[in-house]
């Protein structure tokens, strides 16, 4: 199977390679079992834009949300992935 283009936020994995539903799926499930805290899958729909760093993201499986506590060198932080 094909490696995707990845990154995981918190409890999100967000793939940003735009591939066929079943690749996807795969890549995503596959992830899911080795990774066993992440819940929620999202596509990347659109390139990062404006100030803000904004994109467009699509679910594609797990617990539909956007939202995650990302933890980082001993501080926890709250983002809206979207």
């Amino acid at each position: 199977m094909k490696d995707l283009a990845f990154e995981i936020i918190g409890d999100i994995l967000i793939i940003r390679d735009d591939s066929d539903e079943n690749s996807l799926k795969s890549f995503a499930e596959e992830k899911i079992q080795k990774h066993s805290f992440i819940k929620t899958v999202l596509l990347q729909t659109s390139k990062i834009h404006g100030q803000e760093r904004k994109r467009k993201l699509r679910y594609v499986m797990g617990k539909n949300k956007s939202e995650t506590i990302h933890k980082e060198h001993e501080n926890s932080f709250l983002v809206e992935s979207i």
